[in-house]
């Protein structure tokens, strides 16, 4: 999480638009691995990945937003 932290770049000034950015760039992140693997098992790797760091943003919505903010 720490890394997709760092690698964010927002354009936007407000809190709750920054955090609508970071999941937004999770998302085309883990689609731009997705789209240099060939295999099926790897991708589905991906994807649960996605997923549970997705879910993970979601609950953890204030952390996170700290984190963004600094």
């Amino acid at each position: 999480m720490d890394q997709l932290v760092k690698s964010f770049e927002p354009s936007s000034k407000k809190s709750l638009q920054r955090y609508d950015e970071f999941l937004i760039h999770i998302y085309q992140i883990y689609g731009l691995r997705m789209t240099f693997c060939r295999s099926e098992k790897i991708k589905n790797k991906y994807i649960k990945e996605r997923d549970g760091i997705l879910e993970y943003a979601v609950k953890n919505k204030q952390a996170i937003l700290k984190q963004l903010n600094k």
